[in-house]
């Protein structure tokens, strides 16, 4: 693998495996903090975890776009994988990987269908609704992405020893190449 594509493929796992953090943290504090328990009413001052309901559900959208951004940057790097495994019919084998695709789209849909009815005005019960669904999903999403993330740590560490090495060897390059030549 060239180092543009490891660096952009590292990156963008790094990201993911970051925001996916920050989303799934924001996540179940929103979820057991205030919706859990509370029937309908939502005290939005009261603090978890030092912050209020509104900087939680901040963090979660600006998180939600990132990994969403992220997923799409994951998925088209793969896209030559999907279209081998489906044309080739490999499901089998990889019906764990591809649960997981389906199953982080059906969540983000399920996250933004709700964003968009409440910014069209549309029924509340419809939009805590989708919610709900979109709740009870990312118990099931979760325990696939940390096997997906789990597999794929030596990946990780490999990855980012080759990136190291490579820089050094640039920097040291660079630093022959500007060496004054003595006369």
């Amino acid at each position: 693998m060239e180092k543009k594509s490891l660096t952009l493929g590292f990156l963008t796992n790094l990201g993911l495996l970051l925001t996916g953090f920050t989303t799934a943290l924001s996540g179940f504090v929103i979820q057991f903090a205030y919706h859990m328990g509370h029937h309908g009413h939502i005290d939005q001052s009261s603090l978890a975890l030092r912050m209020d309901y509104g900087g939680w559900s901040h963090i979660h959208k600006v998180s939600i776009v990132i990994i969403s951004l992220l997923a799409i940057v994951h998925i088209v790097l793969h896209w030559k994988w999907y279209k081998t495994i489906v044309g080739k019919k490999l499901l089998g084998r990889n019906r764990p990987v591809l649960t997981l695709t389906i199953l982080f789209v059906v969540v983000a849909l399920t996250g933004y269908i709700p964003w968009g009815i409440d910014l069209g005005g549309g029924q509340e019960e419809t939009r805590k609704g989708f919610i709900e669904v979109h709740d009870k999903l990312t118990f099931i999403l979760l325990p696939y992405l940390v096997i997906h993330v789990t597999r794929r740590r030596r990946w990780f560490i490999s990855s980012y020893k080759r990136l190291k090495e490579s820089s050094g060897k640039e920097s040291r390059s660079s630093k022959i190449q500007e060496a004054p030549v003595k006369m």
